[in-house]
């Protein structure tokens, strides 16, 4: 079994796998540094996690790394971590779609609110047309906020 093993580990892996400290070491260093590479925070545990998935592929001809310690505990850790990374990652990629959102908020289809009564939003768009256009009525809820600003005035011609 040993030779199977053996026979299966490239050097390349193998001096990957022995590295896994340096690999974990250089994430908490940068998980440390958050503030520093502060778009790109995510980086920090996903090294970690990196790290400790490499420490799985060591040599495992001993037995007395195959216990649940050595083999559950760390892969159950890098789960957590990427989680993490993939929270951080997600609210980044949702922080710029907001961003990039908001620069055109004024080139978005207007609104005119026609009533709010017993908890109802009557609301139709600029340029409204009875026959054709839809009447939009919003309820208010716990889930559901609505801000009634004054935005742009369209230009008369």
């Amino acid at each position: 079994m040993s030779e199977h093993v053996e026979h299966d580990r490239s050097p390349l892996r193998t001096a990957a796998a022995r590295l896994h400290l340096v690999v974990v070491g250089a994430g908490l260093v940068l998980l440390v540094m958050s503030s520093a590479i502060a778009p790109y925070g995510w980086v920090a545990p996903l090294t970690v996690a990196a790290g400790l998935l490499l420490g799985q592929r060591r040599d495992t001809t001993s037995d007395r790394r195959a216990g649940l310690r050595h083999k559950a505990v760390p892969f159950f850790a890098a789960a957590v971590i990427l989680f993490w990374a993939l929270t951080q990652i997600t609210w980044q990629l949702g922080e710029r779609d907001a961003k990039e959102r908001a620069r055109d908020v004024t080139r978005w289809a207007g609104v005119r609110l026609l009533l709010e009564r017993d908890g109802r939003y009557y609301v139709v768009s600029r340029g409204w047309k009875p026959r054709r256009d839809p009447l939009y009525v919003i309820r208010e809820s716990d889930d559901i906020w609505g801000a009634l600003t004054s935005g742009t005035q369209p230009r008369s011609t």
